[in-house]
């Protein structure tokens, strides 16, 4: 089984104490993969370096570039349309055709 982490400030997170919960399959309402649980202290820190990172490189950025970052995760989805719509039909039961 799958055991995710939380990405923060650029880092993948695994605290010691870090809680998780399941993530279930509404088909067979089997555990497919552990997902962690974000205590108030980590959220405001995702929070805080979403601001910095819009203040400090997002918000800085030209349009032109914005696009170009945004064509480029197009074509990553496209790429990898496959197994991001097992991962979707898993997370929510819905038809492949459908999440692809």
């Amino acid at each position: 089984m799958t055991e995710y982490k939380l990405f923060i400030d650029g880092q993948w997170i695994a605290e010691p104490q870090q809680e998780y919960f399941p993530a279930i399959n509404p088909f067979t309402q089997e555990a497919f993969a552990r997902v962690p649980q974000a205590p108030e202290a980590q959220v405001k820190q995702a929070i805080d370096a979403a601001r910095r990172a819009f203040q400090t490189t997002w918000g800085k950025t030209s349009g032109v570039e914005r696009a170009r970052l945004l064509n480029r995760l197009a074509d990553l989805l496209h790429e990898n349309a496959d197994r991001m719509g097992i991962l979707e039909s898993t997370d929510n039961c819905k038809g492949i055709r459908e999440s692809r």
